[in-house]
């Protein structure tokens, strides 16, 4: 939901094809980024130059005029620029300054190992960049570097008495390393036929401590968008809404007429209409409560277009609020209220909470991570994320909901009890313009072991926020796999789990 939603963030493809020495040297106090040289073999962007050189002690220029100078606007579509500023400079002052030790090319992204000044920590950080500018930076750490990888799954399908002995012997190891904490849960047709929890769903340090079961509550992030999408293409299917609808047309009231008169409902559900993040606009304030959509729709006074609407795809957590507003708007009932009626009630999800800020929730998790505003590289450990996950969900994500919750909502898609077959094949559709990413309408499409499959995650870096949910678009296993950690964590569950049913046949003893 938050700026880590960013699919500059998601899309970085891991595939390095290039390595390299880096040799920087800080100057003292004159400090250009000319004298941070590469070899003349290798050709490098002077941004990446320009970056390094400002993660060192002292920096050659303030952070302002670094980002000023060095980021493209569209960076400021996730995280505004003083708050770009800020973090270059709590990452300097939490770690004293960084060496850059080497560079790898991993696809379209130089990532940089930096080694911290003190205590001598190695982090990468990708860089994503736009016509020798930055879009955005980021932070990795691999928490399998000090324990090795997981064993492999079996390649090949498992008799069928033997596949959820199998996962249970994976999961296992993730258990006794501790590297992420959630719950697993596997639907074969219409039946919940696994689950298993793993670590604490709420540490001694930020409350009564509490495992991690079947069914804790984790906050969705972004996978909430599933459902907005689904109650969308609901009043499609009711004759009250078209997806050739403009926003100006449904939304008299919204902020720039000039802007939603070129919008679509289409192209808000696919992250084509040109809107940005919303969480870097100074005039939405995270933890305000608002009363309604419409009330919070008033934030896009100042949002121009990031780009004409049906030319580009550019993942976009506005485009959702104002899908919330459409909702709000054309049944008379609050976000809240019409997902329930026409959701929730349906397919039998009970855990699904507007609890963000609501601490004495029963089995509501807490996520864990880092402090990206204070300790940008990690050095710190980490801490509880309550001081950023704001005060209620929204449309665009934020509301918790249990690993069963999920399940349950893809056992009510394939039985058509949600939408027509004909507008779930429609969600399931790709839209053209969505690439490298394949998205439909409101759901990530991917194909595992050349099965289609359809879901959604949420969460990102830094965020204590990481779920993965995916179904085969056969109904033959969807996965749910819900944590209070970061969503790298949970893809590397889900990704070889997902892989691994995917193998497997049609039955299960």
């Amino acid at each position: 939901m938050r700026r880590i939603h960013s699919p500059i963030r998601v899309a970085a493809t891991l595939f390095a094809t290039l390595l390299v020495a880096l040799p920087i040297r800080a100057q003292s106090s004159a400090h250009s980024v000319a004298a941070f040289v590469l070899p003349d073999s290798v050709s490098a962007p002077d941004v990446v130059r320009a970056f390094a050189a400002q993660l060192a002690f002292p920096a050659p220029m303030s952070d302002k005029d670094f980002v000023r100078q060095w980021f493209d606007k569209s960076a400021y579509t996730f995280e505004s620029a003083e708050s770009l500023a800020k973090r270059m400079e709590s990452a300097r002052r939490s770690t004293g300054g960084v060496t850059v030790q080497r560079v790898e090319q991993r696809g379209a992204q130089p990532w940089l190992l930096v080694q911290t000044h003190r205590g001598g920590h190695e982090r990468w950080i990708p860089l994503y960049l736009e016509n020798n500018k930055l879009q955005g930076w980021d932070v990795r750490i691999d928490p399998l570097a000090a324990v090795g990888r997981p064993p492999e799954l079996p390649a090949r399908p498992v008799p069928a008495d033997s596949v959820l002995p199998v996962v249970q012997h994976w999961l296992n190891w993730w258990a006794q390393h501790d590297l992420w904490s959630g719950t697993v849960a596997i639907a074969h047709r219409d039946s919940i036929v696994f689950t298993r929890g793993i670590g604490q769903a709420v540490r001694a340090a930020t409350g009564n401590e509490r495992a991690a079961v079947a069914d804790t509550r984790y906050h969705l992030g972004s996978a909430n968008k599933m459902l907005t999408a689904v109650r969308i293409l609901q009043l499609v299917q009711e004759g009250r809404l078209r997806l050739s609808d403009t926003v100006q047309r449904i939304l008299p009231q919204y902020p720039r007429p000039d802007i939603g008169s070129r919008m679509t409902v289409r192209q808000l559900l696919t992250h084509t209409a040109g809107l940005g993040g919303l969480f870097e606009l100074p005039s939405f304030n995270v933890k305000k409560r608002y009363k309604s959509h419409g009330e919070l729709l008033q934030v896009l006074k100042t949002r121009d277009l990031l780009f004409e609407p049906g030319t580009r795809y550019r993942y976009a957590n506005e485009g959702y609020l104002v899908l919330g507003a459409i909702i709000e708007q054309v049944t008379g009932e609050s976000y809240e209220q019409s997902i329930s009626n026409h959701i929730l009630r349906v397919a039998d999800m009970q855990g699904w909470c507007d609890c963000a800020a609501r601490f004495d929730v029963a089995q509501r998790a807490d996520g864990y991570s880092w402090r990206e505003d204070t300790d940008p590289l990690a050095v710190g450990g980490v801490v509880d994320n309550r001081w950023f996950i704001g005060s209620q969900g929204l449309s665009l994500g934020g509301y918790y909901a249990t690993a069963h919750d999920m399940l349950k909502f893809a056992r009510a898609m394939h039985r058509g009890r949600l939408l027509t077959d004909s507008l779930r094949a429609l969600m399931w559709t790709a839209e053209p313009l969505a690439k490298p990413a394949a998205y439909g309408l409101g759901v990530g499409l991917k194909t595992y072991e050349g099965r289609a499959a359809w879901g959604h995650g949420g969460g990102g870096g830094r965020s204590g926020i990481g779920v993965e949910f995916g179904a085969m678009q056969d109904g033959n296993w969807s996965l749910a796999v819900m944590g209070n950690r970061d969503l790298s964590d949970a893809r590397q569950v889900f990704t070889p789990l997902m892989r691994f049913l995917a193998r497997q046949g049609r039955e299960l003893l």
